[in-house]
């Protein structure tokens, strides 16, 4: 008997890269060129889980040996929890709620936002100890901040969640 394909002991990590909405260059019809100066390394990712929303029917049927309950979980929604190791600009934007993007040395006004997420392309590499890519993933998401950790004597991680949004452009690629 042979292995199911990509069978492999699995030591990864992601890298993890976004570009935020922008009319005609970054939105759910126009996915950046690889290339573009649009994508931004969203640095020191820690951790990521790949988390699914799920409603759960069950019911109940009659069968030979008599009645059965069965269950069927349907995917509503797929998300990934990330942890990083670094703050950033963007994570502090969507935690204090600002309606534009954070300029350095000027006063903004703070929690005017109450849909605190914005859209943006995420091109993310599962990357091997080996430093090869085993799963390359380009998708359409909402982007939002996780709760603030605390402020205690260790560095902090902030969260992000990115919730995958439908477009025909998105795609997972598994390189040869």
């Amino acid at each position: 008997m042979a292995l199911l394909p990509l069978s492999a002991k699995l030591f990864a990590g992601k890298i993890v890269y976004i570009a935020l909405e922008a009319s005609g260059t970054s939105d759910a019809a126009t996915r950046p060129a690889s290339n573009s100066n649009l994508w931004l390394e969203l640095a020191g990712v820690n951790e990521a889980i790949e988390k699914k929303e799920k409603v759960t029917e069950t019911y109940d049927e009659v069968t030979a040996d008599g009645w059965r309950t069965y269950k069927d979980d349907y995917t509503t929604a797929d998300y990934y929890e990330l942890k990083t190791r670094y703050t950033t600009a963007l994570y502090e934007q969507l935690r204090y709620g600002l309606a534009a993007a954070i300029v350095q040395g000027t006063a903004q006004t703070p929690y005017v936002k109450s849909d605190r997420k914005l859209r943006c392309w995420v091109n993310m590499q599962e990357r091997m100890q080996d430093g090869q890519d085993r799963v390359v993933a380009s998708l359409f998401c909402e982007i939002r901040a996780m709760d603030p950790p605390a402020s205690k004597k260790e560095t902090q991680q902030p969260m992000f969640e990115l919730w995958v949004l439908r477009s025909s452009l998105n795609s997972i690629n598994f390189p040869a």
